[in-house]
């Protein structure tokens, strides 16, 4: 994605959602003012009004909520660094999730909540497992095949009547 932006945005797009809607299912209880549920809807969106069809993958297991907002509001920095790329490429318009914006009060707050867990804590350690276990998910968007466009159907011809169409 890095070295050609343009030519790889749509993989990328369907690995992304794949990788967030994997991810929400894996932690259902998400903190209040979560970023995770509004970065996979733009990515889903995305994805639709390219065509795109998004893979769907399995999540591992359960995993610790604040480790899936980590990844979340992190992506949405992390974001800003593609963005720039793409522009510097030409490409326009952009898709939102590259617009949406950076969410520096989101990261602070989760900051605030980690900062709130013991380091040394059994908490604190599955929140980094979680984390790690959460970049896997989003490795495995990424290698799994593109999942095939939803069809498109032609319009009926206007000489075909109901009885036509159910007798196929």
């Amino acid at each position: 994605m890095l070295a050609d932006p343009v030519r790889h945005l749509d993989r990328f797009l369907q690995a992304q959602a794949a990788g967030f809607a994997a991810l929400r299912l894996a932690a259902p209880d998400l903190p209040g003012g979560s970023v995770l549920p509004q970065v996979l809807d733009v990515l889903r969106a995305d994805c639709a009004a390219r065509g795109l069809a998004v893979p769907r993958l399995a999540a591992p297991h359960r995993l610790d909520p604040l480790a899936a907002e980590y990844i979340a509001t992190g992506s949405r920095l992390g974001t800003e660094v593609l963005r720039r790329r793409l522009t510097e490429a030409g490409h326009a318009p952009l898709p939102r999730s590259f617009t949406a914006t950076q969410a520096p009060a989101e990261w602070r707050a989760l900051c605030t909540l980690l900062d709130g867990i013991d380091p040394a804590s059994p908490r604190a350690a599955r929140i980094c497992a979680d984390a790690r276990r959460a970049f896997r998910i989003f490795a495995l968007a990424a290698q799994a095949p593109p999942a095939a466009s939803p069809p498109r159907q032609a319009p009926p011809r206007p000489a075909q009547t109901r009885k036509d169409l159910l007798l196929g």
